[in-house]
């Protein structure tokens, strides 16, 4: 009888267990910028082309030294990237002279133009502060605050910071094409996922999982080759819900390139399909691709974009591949 009591016990025990480990997995980090610190480094390609001083004008600008709004007659210039984009580099006048401004406009719209164009596109201004601050995003702006920065820099994670702070701005942001923080898709992988990226995720779910997410999922999913298999192993294990969702959005990553020996044979397999077609038909499956809600750049050229709404497609058409990936695009095309 003892025995009979013991083993039930044990069960019910076991059974606690398992699903509170599942349920309330334990966070694998505290915040996710400060454990990848190669995802982008300064000798990686920028889509930053050049800048030009427009003079000074009166702006108004967050602070947070004052943790308040300031109105400043500040140093104006216009970054300009090889997408076609332009931001608005607006530098505190403390910084006394143009030289000096031009200085650290230059320095960071360089660190701006390696980060993948979907976090650049709701970028509208810039501000830039002296002071050890931290960082901040939305508002279509960067915050930036100098001494803090130099700080990042020291800590190699300048460009991770920006990547974090670029997500609350055009990512999840009131206002932008696509607040993906309140999207059904993004609320049920985080339900499916039972658990966090982080810490800072964790205590400011509504605020921080997206910026939190988004940085792992780019590393995982372009920066492979630079972090060891036991963070990859704890990011895929932490939010393998959360990286689906991220892979189906068909986002233009440019510059950034996929790590192409870690594609599964099912990515090689499209691309070679893809690839086999004229440019001008490429560009006709793009353009199909996108009349079907599937959004892909209309330029022929296989890339990150084009993959995800392949992928989209085919799942959301329940198309198995066993026929060839070949016909499925003939079969657009035809349409």
């Amino acid at each position: 009888m003892k025995i009979d009591i013991l083993k039930k016990l044990l069960l019910v025990c076991t059974f606690i267990f398992i699903f509170f480990d599942s349920a309330n997995a334990a966070p694998p980090y505290g915040g996710t910028i400060f454990h990848f610190p190669e995802a982008i480094n300064s000798k990686d390609p920028s889509t930053f082309l050049e800048i030009k001083y427009e003079g000074q004008r009166q702006r108004e600008m967050f602070d947070r030294r004052r943790n308040n709004w300031i109105k400043n007659s500040a140093y104006i210039f216009n970054a300009i990237f090889s997408d076609g984009s332009n931001i608005e580099i607006q530098v505190n006048s403390e910084f006394s002279n143009k030289e000096n401004a031009l200085g650290f406009a230059a320095k960071y719209s360089k660190v701006i133009g390696q980060l993948p164009e979907i976090l650049r596109k709701d970028v509208r201004t810039v501000w830039i502060h002296k002071g050890n601050n931290l960082f901040g995003g939305g508002n279509f702006n960067l915050l930036i605050h100098t001494d803090k920065g130099d700080e990042y820099i020291s800590e190699g994670i300048l460009e991770e910071t920006l990547i974090h702070e670029a997500s609350h701005t055009s990512l999840d942001w009131s206002g932008i094409s696509k607040t993906h923080g309140i999207s059904k898709g993004w609320i049920e992988a985080q339900k499916a996922d039972k658990g966090y990226i982080s810490d800072y995720a964790e205590d400011y779910p509504n605020r921080e999982d997206i910026a939190e997410s988004f940085l792992p999922w780019v590393v995982v999913r372009y920066k492979a080759d630079r972090i060891s298999k036991k963070h990859l192993n704890k990011i895929v294990k932490a939010i393998p819900n959360r990286l689906k969702y991220f892979d189906l959005q068909g986002f233009d990553m440019r510059p950034l390139k996929l790590v192409e020996e870690k594609q599964d044979s099912k990515t090689s397999q499209i691309r070679s399909a893809f690839s086999s077609f004229s440019l001008i038909d490429r560009k006709r499956i793009q353009g199909k691709l996108s009349e079907y809600g599937y959004e892909a750049l209309l330029d022929g050229i296989w890339g990150p974009g084009t993959l995800s709404a392949v992928r989209r497609y085919l799942s959301r058409n329940e198309i198995e591949s066993s026929t060839g990936f070949e016909l499925v695009f003939k079969t657009l095309l035809e349409d």
